[in-house]
């Protein structure tokens, strides 16, 4: 990944357990990373993760390090989007390329890891806010516009909504099994469907808390 090349992503996936709350965070995990892998494959990056990130010492020294230490998690996406460009960035993707860590557990612990992030949302350009957005609240925007037909027009209105909203998902799922055997993810997109309807919520919720969070930190329940 490195000829020719001064920065390298890959992804990082997250260690399988049973139950529909590990299902559903590995499944939220693979959309999250696959929207910033996209973005770098459209030549935009801006995201990557410690565990699975590589760069080399002359764009380390020259962008003299990391400069947002100060947060207590996120430095690493600001960290690439302050040295990583469509010219000196390449992805390794796949099989051996694949990292993977362990969840420490269920719906709170992935509450507390995106909350963690909080502060992070500061500090982000304009542009990259837009590329966070434009698909979450678009795809929120299409089911309010679903449910709003079927309940307010006539019935045949409401029946061609309800055929759009399927068509789509079933777009939407075809294109997440793609990713993720893409980048060799073994998660069970069983309940995709479900996160793909409650994903805008849970993020407004989560804009919400990220509203009053500390400038820089979040203190976990877990400290």
């Amino acid at each position: 990944g490195f000829v020719g090349h001064d920065v390298v992503l890959g992804y990082t996936s997250l260690q399988p357990f049973k139950g529909v709350w590990s299902r559903s965070v590995r499944v939220a995990s693979l959309c999250l990373s696959a929207g910033g892998i996209a973005d770098a494959v459209a030549g935009a990056p801006w995201r990557g993760e410690l565990s699975n990130l590589g760069f080399t010492k002359s764009v380390y020294y020259g962008a003299r390090g990391f400069n947002h230490l100060n947060l207590n998690s996120g430095e690493d996406d600001l960290f690439v989007s302050k040295i990583a460009t469509r010219e000196n960035t390449s992805l390794v993707l796949g099989g051996p390329a694949t990292m993977t860590r362990r969840v420490w557990g269920g719906y709170g612990w992935w509450k507390e890891q995106r909350l963690a992030h909080a502060p992070l949302h500061r500090h982000y350009s304009a542009r990259i806010k837009w590329l966070r957005g434009v698909e979450l609240w678009s795809r929120a925007l299409f089911v309010l516009s679903v449910v709003g037909v079927a309940l307010l027009l006539p019935p045949v209105a409401g029946y061609v909504a309800l055929g759009m909203w399927v068509v789509r998902e079933a777009a939407a799922m075809l294109v997440a099994l793609r990713t993720a055997r893409r980048l060799s993810e073994r998660c069970s997109l069983a309940v995709y469907p479900l996160y793909d309807l409650v994903a805008p919520a849970i993020e407004l919720a989560l804009y919400v808390k990220r509203i009053f969070a500390p400038k820089h930190t979040w203190k976990s329940k877990s400290t």
